[in-house]
Formats: C-alpha cells, sequence, structure tokens
C-alpha cells in the first residue's frame, strides 16, 4: 500500500506539470543567447558553465560565518549532512538573488524555462561543506572486493525541478568532483511505469509512522542492502524492478559499472564552474571526498510565481 501511494503521488505530481507546460505553450523558443544552452538541455539533459569571479566572491563572503560553523561541527566530529549545510535564512536567501541574476544574464533562466514549458527561477538551494570525514555515503554492501565505482549515482525522484551544482572552492578529483553519466538513463530503456516505481520505491518504510521503518533498518538511500527490503523487490515483477539509486547497487567488475564508467563526465574545475541538469533524467553523483574540502551550492529551479502573486505578497508585507 505504501508503494500504491507514492506511484499516486507522483502521477498526480507529473499530471500537473504536463499540464502546467501545454497551458503555457511550449514551443516558445527563448532568445539567442540561450538557444545553444537549451539544445544542450534537450539533447544531453546537461551543460557545463562557470559564474563571473566577482560573483562567487559575494557569495562566499555571505556564506562564511556559516562555512566557519561547519569547519566547527566537522571538527567536534559532527558530520551528519545537516551539520555541514544549511537551506535557509538571510545569507541563502541573498545568495539565491545574486544567483537569479548571475543565470538571468548568461541566459541559463531563459533555456532552463523553454525546457520546463513554462517560467522558472532558483526557488531555493542549500550551502554545503564536505569533508573527507564524513562517510554517509559508503556503500553499506558486504563481502564486495572494492567499492563499487558508481557509489550515489542516482536520478532525481521530481521531474518538475531542475538542478545546479555550483562550485565556490576548487575542486579536483581528490575532493568531490560532481559526476554525470550522459544517456545512460536511455540506455536502460525504462518503461514509463518502471520509472515511476523506481524514482519512489525507495521511501517505502522511510517515513516515521510507517509500519515497515523498523523493519527494513535502510541506510540513507541504501535501500537494497536491508534484506527485507530486497527481498519484497524482489516480488516485484521483472518488468517494473527499477530503483533509481543503483549506484550504490553495481557490483565491482560488472558490465553495467563498465557502461556507467564509459559515459561519467567529471566536473572539475575553479570557484564558479557549475552545471545545469535535469536530475530527473540525467543519472548524477555528488563526489566522493578523500582529502582537503569542497564548498558547493545545490540549487533547485522552480516554477515562476505569478506576477499578481508577487504584488500580493508584497502588499502583505508592506502592511504586516
Amino acid at each position: 500500500m505504501e508503494l500504491l501511494s507514492e506511484c499516486q503521488r507522483m502521477l498526480r505530481t507529473e499530471l500537473g506539470h504536463f499540464a502546467k507546460a501545454s497551458a503555457a505553450k511550449t514551443g516558445k523558443f527563448p532568445g539567442t543567447r540561450s538557444r545553444p544552452l537549451l539544445q544542450q538541455l534537450r539533447s544531453e539533459r546537461h551543460y557545463f558553465s562557470a559564474l563571473p569571479a566577482a560573483a562567487v566572491e559575494e557569495m562566499r563572503q555571505l556564506a562564511e560565518a556559516h562555512l566557519a560553523g561547519f569547519r566547527e561541527n566537522a571538527r567536534q566530529g559532527r558530520l551528519r549532512r545537516e551539520d555541514l549545510s544549511v537551506n535557509d535564512g538571510p545569507a541563502v536567501q541573498a545568495i539565491a538573488r545574486i544567483l537569479n541574476r548571475e543565470f538571468d544574464a548568461s541566459g541559463t533562466l531563459d533555456a532552463v524555462s523553454a525546457y520546463m514549458g513554462y517560467p522558472m527561477m532558483v526557488g531555493g538551494l542549500a550551502l554545503e561543506l564536505s569533508v573527507p570525514q564524513a562517510t554517509w555515503w559508503a556503500n553499506g554492501l558486504q563481502g564486495l572486493p572494492r567499492p563499487a565505482l558508481t557509489l550515489y549515482a542516482h536520478l532525481d525522484e521530481s521531474i518538475t525541478a531542475p538542478k545546479s551544482i555550483v562550485y565556490l572552492s576548487a575542486v579536483e578529483p581528490c575532493n568531490g568532483p560532481t559526476s554525470c553519466y550522459p544517456h545512460a538513463y536511455e540506455d536502460l530503456g525504462i518503461q514509463p511505469l518502471q520509472e515511476i516505481i523506481g524514482r519512489v520505491v525507495g521511501n517505502v518504510g522511510n517515513s516515521m509512522d510507517s509500519p515497515l521503518r523498523a523493519h527494513y533498518q535502510k541506510r540513507y538511500h541504501q535501500s537494497v542492502t536491508s534484506e527485507p527490503f530486497r527481498r519484497h523487490f524482489m516480488r516485484l515483477p521483472p518488468e517494473l524492478r527499477f530503483n533509481s539509486h543503483l549506484g550504490w547497487d553495481v557490483l565491482p567488475d560488472s558490465e553495467l559499472e563498465s557502461a556507467l564508467v564509459a559515459r561519467e563526465r567529471v566536473m572539475t574545475g575553479p570557484p564558479g564552474t557549475l552545471i545545469v541538469f535535469d536530475g530527473a533524467r540525467l543519472f548524477h553523483r555528488g563526489g566522493l571526498m578523500q582529502q582537503g574540502e569542497r564548498i558547493a551550492l545545490q540549487v533547485v529551479f522552480d516554477q515562476k510565481p505569478k506576477l499578481r502573486s508577487r504584488i500580493i505578497g508584497k502588499i502583505k508585507r508592506a502592511i504586516a
């Protein structure tokens, strides 16, 4: 019943998205500056770019107080993701305004809006510090000769929220680069219902009131490390079996590992390096830390509020 409920929720969300895109006349093409970006999104599901150094410096100054707190948490051994990240507050809001300004100037907002079929903007973000001591991503499968080279490769659940990863520090192979796997999603030939199940099946047993929570005892996004979950998952017909967080489930030296590694594109570069991508249709993963630190913004695009809603919001704030 939990899986059925999750699938129904997902279907409602996706039908709402397609209805909005249809009403907004998806055929509208953006300006000249955005056309190459849109073409890359449509063909590759992603593109790489970079922000001006001045904008990066603005954001680093806004982030510095939070980063100092994250580093202190790490020094004290507090390594949960919530100890090393923040997604609200004045600094985060100010960073979002800078990103909207820069993404508007570069044509990214136009490209993402045309790709989705309705106006988009930076709707939210998380400032994150990654350090090698944090091992939440480590593989929970036992008895493997080595970790798979695809750890944490996954598809996002939502098709309505394109993303961007923006580096605020220099990132090299040793300190957690983001990777993506162009066309690996298409190569799998996933059927529509199979895809919907795959993007929500990992939620089963996660809620605090779920009777399966204590039974499964899952690790972070690593559902198949739970033997009871794996047993239930294998009862699904083969045509419906799919797990969108398959990177942890890939066996070392397998054909699938080789196929994914052959497609991997690793994003390294100076502060300001970024990727814009459709996380629901592009396998991707966050970098696994070996040394140093990585400072990054996890950015989510959202539907731009209508003008009337923005005016009403301003009036309410004015008279509050």
